[in-house]
């Protein structure tokens, strides 16, 4: 932190002056890596805010890493999310979306997202989450510098009209030990798909832990997990 007239700088100022520019954005879409995967978000939606879907796949779509699809299985009990998407994607070739039977079990809705994902990376991803535009860049980045099969970022929170940043949870490096006491890695988990292949889909048994099982499956079939040491979520 910068002294501002003898006071630590508010934290929402620090975390705006660490976003990439427009310009580190151009640089981002020109550069190339040696693995250069097609990076599948995955999420699932049951009665969710169109509000917030919204704005879910604003950011997703504004990824600076071109090669991105976003898979979204619906398991909602009413047609409001389906007909969003029409109206406001229906020409979206990035995006896919599926319509199931009524099911309000988040787990077995992400595993139909992901049935569907045809990319190398998958990162299942919340409707109510927003991505930052460097997501998928600096994954794929750190997956190529560290030659790892999963990778996580740091968290943040906006307050709902957007404009602060709030609650911060900066991680620790890939830690077996403290994953087992309490699932740390959170969202923002990428994996390649051999990985999660081997690993298994989201397991509907585990409850509102679905993703905390998923994550240790993954990191026991991983070579490498990797940290991204920046708020991307």
């Amino acid at each position: 932190y910068e002294a501002q007239e003898g006071r630590p700088m508010e934290y929402d100022d620090y975390s705006r002056r660490g976003r990439a520019s427009h310009e580190e954005l151009r640089r981002q879409r020109k550069e190339t890596f040696a693995f250069e995967p097609l990076v599948s978000f995955c999420m699932q939606v049951y009665n969710v805010s169109n509000k917030n879907l919204r704005k879910m796949i604003d950011s997703l779509l504004s990824q600076s890493y071109r090669k991105v699809e976003i898979c979204i299985a619906d398991g909602s009990t009413n047609d409001d999310t389906k007909k969003f998407i029409e109206d406001s994607y229906g020409t979206e070739s990035k995006l896919h979306y599926i319509r199931l039977e009524e099911d309000p079990v988040t787990a077995s809705n992400l595993a139909e997202a992901m049935k569907i994902a045809a990319g190398d990376v998958i990162i299942p991803v919340d409707a109510n989450d927003i991505a930052d535009p460097r997501t998928a860049y600096e994954i794929v980045k750190y997956m190529n510098r560290e030659a790892a099969d999963a990778a996580y970022t740091d968290e943040d929170r906006v307050t709902p009209e957007g404009f602060f940043y709030t609650s911060p949870k900066f991680k620790p490096d890939f830690s077996p030990d403290y994953l087992r006491s309490n699932n740390y890695i959170g969202s923002f988990f990428a994996v390649r798909r051999e990985v999660h292949t081997k690993a298994g889909l989201p397991d509907l048994n585990y409850g509102d832990a679905y993703m905390y099982d998923f994550i240790f499956r993954c990191c026991e079939n991983a070579r490498k997990v990797a940290h991204v040491p920046i708020a991307l979520s």
